[in-house]
């Protein structure tokens, strides 16, 4: 079962958001306080991810996760792997 946040989901919107976000028509202070909140809600989404999947994460991943980003996503590969069907081939899905 893949983890319910829809993390691939959530973490593409923020995203999205960010790009989407006009910076040379506002002030550059307001792009930094949308990079914070991105941040803070990528760590929500760490959080929660971590709370769901602590059966098979260390504390040291955790820990890695809150401070890189790529590495966060590595779990969430690793979560999808570990959660696909059996039988399931990568591969041929595109």
């Amino acid at each position: 079962m893949i983890p319910k946040y829809g993390l691939k989901t959530a973490i593409s919107g923020t995203l999205i958001q960010i790009f989407q976000y006009d910076s040379l028509a506002r002030p550059h202070f307001h792009f930094f306080e949308i990079v914070k909140a991105a941040e803070r809600e990528l760590q929500q989404l760490i959080e929660g991810f971590y709370k769901e999947n602590q059966d098979m994460m260390a504390t040291q991943q955790y820990d890695a996760a809150k401070k890189n980003f790529g590495y966060f996503f590595t779990l969430i590969e690793m979560a999808v792997v570990h959660y696909r069907p059996e039988g399931y081939d990568v591969d041929t899905v595109r």
